[in-house]
């Protein structure tokens, strides 16, 4: 597997992620699903077509990726659907943009995001991504991410990593925090994540943490399998 020090747009999935609005109306999983569907495969359309083009100037990859969520307490399954866009830049710099529609806490909201990598030296990578967000309290409408990693190592085999992020909500609230991660590249294309988010909510200065491991099995641009365990408390 490609040895990429940068993030992709997972800091959508990672950083702890509680209901702000307990109080909100069910809505049904099915129901929620249906209309954003179409917007998204309508983007997905449009990118293939520019994607041609896209491709003699810098090495394209384009993922649609979707998910599903079991929640507990009652609410309704949460589920998402990423489209997800890659550009390699000369000099091994990346820029990213994603599309998110997601359901989740009985609404249904998105984020549109655009992330750049910057390859400072064989060792070190820095990493900024901006992300606008709809849909109410679940989703932040500004949010501002800035990631620094450094490999170890002849081989550079082992990667630290080490993020800030700020984020603005409805109401006056905002998210701040810190994300730390210990990534290890081993034999046989496996790669192996562990890590955690820690999280200060305002106001009422209300932190939670995210510790999180992951394993993934496979070669960049042609197949792999991934596995993540996470759990969140507040």
């Amino acid at each position: 597997m490609q040895r990429q020090l940068s993030p992709s747009l997972d800091f959508l999935a990672v950083t702890p992620s509680m209901p702000h609005s307990a109080d909100a109306a069910p809505t049904s999983p099915q129901a929620a699903c249906r209309p954003w569907i179409g917007p998204l495969l309508l983007a997905l359309l449009a990118w293939q077509a520019a994607a041609p083009a896209l491709a003699q100037a810098a090495p394209l990859t384009v993922e649609l990726i979707a998910s599903q969520g079991r929640l507990t307490d009652g609410q309704p399954d949460a589920q998402a659907l990423n489209l997800r866009g890659t550009w390699l830049r000369p000099g091994g710099d990346v820029l990213r943009g994603e599309l998110l529609s997601e359901d989740k806490f009985s609404h249904r909201g998105g984020v549109a995001a655009a992330g750049y990598t910057a390859v400072l030296s064989p060792d070190w990578v820095a990493a900024g991504t901006l992300a606008l967000g709809t849909g109410g309290s679940n989703w932040a409408n500004q949010r501002i991410d800035l990631e620094l990693s450094r490999s170890w190592g002849d081989s550079r085999s082992l990667v630290t990593r080490a993020a800030l992020y700020k984020a603005w909500f409805d109401d006056q609230r905002s998210d701040r925090g810190l994300r730390l991660a210990l990534v290890a590249y081993l034999p046989g294309n496996l790669v192996l994540e562990a890590g955690s988010a820690l999280n200060l909510s305002e106001p009422g200065a209300v932190h939670s943490a995210m510790p999180l491991a992951s394993a993934t099995l496979g070669r960049d641009a042609e197949q792999y399998l991934s596995q993540r365990l996470s759990r969140g408390s507040e």
